[in-house]
């Protein structure tokens, strides 16, 4: 039976890493200094360990060594399952809101060797591949904001869902390319982007992900294992009995073990695959992100 992908563990695991996250940030900015985005991007891959080896075996993580933080930023992939071996593609750029409130990092990355911005290089994969692209916000209170809505999955939040939020790279490119077109520069404010054009992140597990072409590129688990090949897996590691963890193992083997069968069968012969989609537009996200199928059908995990 079918339950509301709202009501799952992995939609509680986002939920909670928001509000954490929200108070976190505003800690930092009352006492009038910054949090680290690579460490908040690090917290959250490790949250996301634990509720593997705790909880069920549906998320595999990778990193990427040898990784230029100071180019590139905390980006990463994130596949989310939409069932039948398929997955729905994001790619993400993270950026920390600073104590001033004000995200002063929008335009790093760009230099002679890297003549172009990271939302043009996002834009170019989300064209070419049919991935979902956004930025990723880490954020916390700015100056008293408070906020109460429903999101796009028909569930009120409040402001601290906004911890993680999402803003598709259209909209960021639209907004940049404005701004620095004018005499006078100005950085974007938390307010710029929340609440008018941002959405809770929890919406990437927390939403059913119709499979509608016209919307995205189904991807299949052959294409996420080509993709990783060149990561290391983060290991998730016993913190319960031994036995159900070895179990939580054996029941992730024979999930991927399944996925790939069907795949092998259903993936199109003329996809191309994300790891030529991600080299064609130099994209080298530190961190991959699988997180087995949305569709809660209690044969796995929850």
């Amino acid at each position: 039976m079918f339950r509301p992908l709202h009501s799952t563990k992995r939609c509680e695991l986002f939920n909670k890493l928001s509000e954490v996250i929200w108070d976190d940030i505003s800690d930092y900015h009352l006492n009038g200094c910054d949090s680290s985005e690579p460490g908040i991007t690090k917290y959250i891959l490790r949250e996301f360990k634990r509720f593997s080896s705790n909880v069920i075996r549906n998320f595999q993580l990778y990193a990427k060594p040898g990784y230029k933080e100071s180019v590139y930023g905390s980006d990463l992939d994130v596949y989310v399952g939409i069932g039948r071996g398929q997955y729905r593609w994001f790619a993400m750029q993270a950026k920390l809101l600073k104590h001033n409130g004000i995200y002063n990092t929008m335009r790093d990355g760009y230099s002679s060797s890297n003549p172009s911005y990271q939302w043009d290089k996002l834009t170019l994969l989300e064209t070419a591949s049919g991935c979902t692209s956004y930025y990723l916000f880490y954020n916390g209170s700015s100056n008293g904001f408070n906020h109460s809505d429903i999101d796009n999955c028909n569930q009120a939040f409040d402001e601290k869902q906004f911890g993680c939020s999402i803003v598709q790279t259209n909209r960021i490119k639209s907004d940049m390319e404005n701004r620095m077109s004018k005499s006078s520069f100005h950085n974007p404010r938390f307010t710029d982007y929340h609440p008018s054009i941002a959405l809770p992140w929890r919406e990437l597990v927390c939403c059913p992900h119709r499979n509608r072409n016209k919307d995205f590129t189904p991807y299949y688990r052959e294409d996420i294992e080509g993709t990783v090949e060149e990561y290391e897996r983060i290991e998730a590691y016993a913190e319960v009995d031994d036995i159900q963890f070895r179990q939580l193992e054996e029941n992730e083997r024979r999930f991927i073990q399944e996925e790939l069968e069907v795949s092998r069968v259903e993936r199109p012969p003329n996809l191309i695959s994300i790891i030529d989609h991600s080299r064609q537009v130099e994209w080298s996200p530190q961190y991959k992100v699988v997180i087995n199928t949305t569709q809660d059908s209690g044969k796995y995990g929850k």
